[in-house]
């Protein structure tokens, strides 16, 4: 089983899921809304396709903290707007930089991988 491309399934349902219930849920879609889908399928599409590629030491990280930083990242920004806890907006900064270490680490991949001949 290609767990990568289960979870980036995963992501991708559950944003159209998320989508779908906040176009019906809310009058209007708050920014914050707006920002966790963006993000949310953008992740799903990459976490996708990435998992097709070889993974080697580096490309398996950066898929790990895609996947956690995705989740933390939306999740908190999802849980905020439906709870109006403040205090989960301190967990979205966290994931952003999880995010931001995947795509150094997909860079780090690039760069050190090896054309199989």
């Amino acid at each position: 089983m290609n767990k990568y491309l289960a979870y980036g399934a995963f992501l991708g349902f559950t944003s159209v899921a998320m989508g779908a219930l906040s176009d019906h849920a809310f009058d209007t879609a708050s920014k914050t809304l707006d920002i966790a889908l963006k993000y949310h399928m953008l992740y799903a599409l990459l976490i996708s396709a990435l998992s097709f590629a070889p993974l080697s030491r580096w490309h398996r990280l950066s898929l790990q903290l895609f996947c956690s930083g995705t989740t933390i990242f939306c999740g908190s920004l999802y849980l905020l707007v439906f709870t109006q806890i403040h205090a989960l907006a301190y967990a979205t900064p966290f994931g952003g930089v999880l995010l931001m270490g995947a795509w150094i680490c997909l860079f780090i991949s690039a760069c050190t991988h090896q054309k199989q001949q």
